[in-house]
């Protein structure tokens, strides 16, 4: 039944069409059928994935030399094990997949907010910095980028992220209360307004990180942003596509004995997945390389900790209370579990802090307030910070 009724002045429910036959699919040969063929080579990629993330992780989390920067790197790769398991869970429980498909969405949105979070340490580890940086920025056209541009761009990043999970909810929920229909893109079930507000979010969140990404890369080309955003960003878009054309041929093509509809739907698309997250987690390993942040003779703290403080959300909370004014805009930023244990990051005074790429050291160059530099600044003969004036 649909969440509306029928047309106006028509009592009768619309219905959902029923699941095209054979729903699942019978033996191919005498020993496997083509679902456990697909979740045999499917399992075999979704575990290369999740092992190779598990080791990048692990890197950072035993070379912990800048914890603010590198708690947003581990939980950006962290989206590709998750979306591999999510991606293989689909293959295995064929009907029940489309309540885990949404919970992809979830990572992704946690993954595209540390990204942005990321840029913005790149630039400073001081909130403060940040607009008072796009305030000077010029543009191509000679324009300041202007801190207005950037808070728009912080809630349009940040909003992705409460609307996936509120879409995961609104999926499982509708779906249980079977007014989701799998067979039907109709206004009267819940999957064409779910999927359209998916969209919307995703859309406006990415346009804003691209936008991101465009201003800063002259100023800071050695950290290479867009491929670091291509290497998380690309499975999310071929995900887009296969899920047009496969929806495009369950709605055309018959089952077959040997192909069923679950096979179509969620059974080869799952595979498919399962192997671009095996691609992206060796992308992962170069576009988020620990090996920048390897400080001879440093002790990096207890790399246990380091896991923890990956999974410990509180500073991205703040970021997104922030963002959207139920805040201060600078309360209680600087404050991360693990400065406690004597890594190298913002130590809270606002005095000093070293990057471990650039070797900059902000005790030398501060500006007239005694904020440290952001990355990327040049400095005039009196060492007062000026903001980078070439057009981006």
């Amino acid at each position: 039944m649909g969440i509306l009724s029928g047309s106006s002045g028509s009592p009768d429910p619309i219905v959902c069409s029923a699941i095209p036959l054979p729903a699942t699919d019978v033996d191919i040969n005498s020993e496997r059928t083509l679902h456990t063929t697909l979740m045999i080579v499917g399992g075999g990629f979704a575990a290369a994935a999740v092992l190779i993330s598990a080791v990048t992780n692990l890197m950072h989390a035993t070379h912990y030399s800048n914890p603010r920067e590198q708690v947003k790197i581990m939980r950006i790769i962290f989206f590709i094990p998750a979306l591999a398991v999510i991606s293989w869970g689909c293959i295995a429980l064929q009907f029940s997949a489309w309540y885990l498909q949404p919970w992809s969405y979830i990572f992704e949105a946690f993954a595209l907010a540390s990204f942005f979070m990321l840029v913005c340490d790149f630039i400073s580890p001081n909130a403060e910095d940040h607009a008072r940086f796009f305030d000077e920025l010029r543009l191509k056209d000679g324009k300041i980028a202007g801190s207005t541009w950037f808070f728009r761009a912080r809630r349009a990043v940040y909003q992705y992220t409460p609307v996936a999970i509120i879409l995961g909810i609104g999926q499982d929920a509708t779906f249980a209360a079977d007014v989701y229909c799998l067979t039907e893109t109709n206004v009267h079930f819940a999957k064409l307004w779910l999927t359209i507000i998916k969209a919307v979010s995703t859309t406006v969140a990415v346009l804003s990180i691209l936008a991101l990404v465009r201003r800063m890369r002259s100023v800071m080309p050695n950290k290479r942003l867009f491929f670091k955003l291509f290497a998380f960003k690309f499975i999310v878009f071929l995900e887009f596509i296969q899920n047009i054309v496969f929806n495009s041929i369950s709605s055309r093509v018959t089952p077959t004995e040997t192909v069923s509809y679950a096979d179509l739907t969620t059974g080869i698309p799952g595979l498919l997945l399962c192997i671009e997250a095996f691609l992206a987690s060796i992308l992962m390993l170069f576009a988020y390389s620990w090996k920048p942040y390897v400080s001879p003779n440093r002790d990096y703290g207890n790399p246990f900790m380091a896991i923890v403080q990956s999974f410990n959300l509180l500073d991205a909370v703040k970021e997104f209370l922030m963002a959207f004014g139920l805040v201060s805009q600078y309360h209680d930023y600087q404050g991360t579990p693990l400065q406690e244990h004597g890594q190298n990051s913002f130590d809270g005074s606002r005095s000093h802090y070293q990057s471990p790429l650039t070797g900059q050291d902000s005790r030398a160059r501060q500006d007239e307030v005694g904020y440290p530099a952001p990355y990327g600044a040049q400095y005039n003969s009196r060492e007062i910070y000026v903001a980078p004036q070439q057009p981006v």
